[in-house]
């Protein structure tokens, strides 16, 4: 099997860390965007899947997991909801700095961000926690 182009030399990782950051920032925002606004569940679901394959590959490498704990900040509050929740692992003194900030906004990202916290405190007993991924997904 061929080694794709993107993948070889010395900036492939880079690329493809790039690229994989760029379709979790775009799926994550478009899935809070669906989110809100109730739309159609499949779109919905779709984003989701997208954003966590992508999310899955960036945990894998070390610079995938820096350029996660960079998202942090971002201005989107479901891209920051999103990779804190990823982070909690091995960045939990950020994850939680960022989930305390978001669990103040309003609706549905501040609930999740509510129900994180308390998974990542170990505060959740463990039969609500073995039903959600901590993401909001049953």
């Amino acid at each position: 099997m061929k080694e794709s182009p993107r993948r070889m030399g010395s900036g492939g990782q880079k690329s493809d860390i790039s690229s994989l950051l760029r379709d979790f920032v775009e799926a994550v925002a478009r899935h809070g965007e669906l989110t809100e606004r109730s739309a159609d569940a499949d779109l919905t679901n779709r984003e989701y899947h997208r954003y966590d394959r992508a999310r899955q590959a960036l945990l894998k490498a070390s610079k995938g997991r820096s350029a996660l704990i960079g998202l942090l900040g971002h201005r989107n509050v479901w891209v920051r909801y999103v990779a804190a929740s990823s982070c909690a692992d091995f960045a939990p003194r950020a994850a939680e700095r960022a989930l305390v900030a978001i669990s103040q906004e309003p609706g549905i990202i501040g609930f999740n961000a509510r129900i994180s916290l308390r998974k990542l405190r170990g505060e959740l007993n463990s039969n609500v926690a073995r039903h959600t991924d901590g993401d909001g997904h049953a």
